[in-house]
């Protein structure tokens, strides 16, 4: 798409877990019951506050089904419909994170330690001035995007392309 990638963040599994128990966990609403066999996802209609390994089935998600009152439907979006959850978790993630730190400041080393020793970062990149970004970014409330795209087919293939607007 020709967007340069000039930094990069990695979290792992366990440092996912490990950061979102950290934090007391992350509360996501559902207007149904919703599931995913493959991942172990099981939350009920509501808000339900997730530890780190219901979030993290949460995210990883990939055969996401709602409970419509009679039947399991999935989620047809497949990684749209992830890609969307993921973005909801970041921000209930983030927008968690810097309330607690804003109740207890002096309360947030473990949080910080957590982090520290989950996260690798690309060597080129400042952490003061990437945690002063994000702390911006956060105040101002997170931003995602995602290009609108339409389904089709190349031969045997089910692709998405990109549709009106994505310029």
């Amino acid at each position: 798409l020709g967007i340069p990638i000039h930094h990069y963040v990695e979290v792992d599994f366990q440092g996912f877990k490990e950061i979102v128990d950290e934090i007391g966990g992350v509360e996501i609403c559902v207007v149904y019951a919703a599931r995913d066999k493959n991942s172990g996802l099981d939350i009920q209609p509501g808000c339900t506050n997730l530890d780190g390994t219901m979030a993290l089935a949460y995210a990883r998600s990939r055969y996401y089904e709602e409970w419509d009152g009679d039947d399991w439907v999935i989620d047809g979006r497949a990684d749209l419909g992830r890609i969307e959850r993921q973005q909801l978790f970041i921000r209930a993630a983030v927008n968690g994170a810097l309330a607690d730190m804003a109740a207890s400041p002096f309360g947030s080393g473990d949080l910080i330690e957590a982090v520290a020793a989950s996260v690798r970062v690309d060597p080129r990149l400042d952490p003061i001035k990437a945690g002063e970004t994000l702390r911006k970014a956060a105040e101002r409330g997170l931003k995602t995007y995602s290009l609108p795209v339409r389904n089709d087919t190349v031969g045997d293939a089910a692709v998405l392309q990109l549709a009106d607007g994505a310029e």
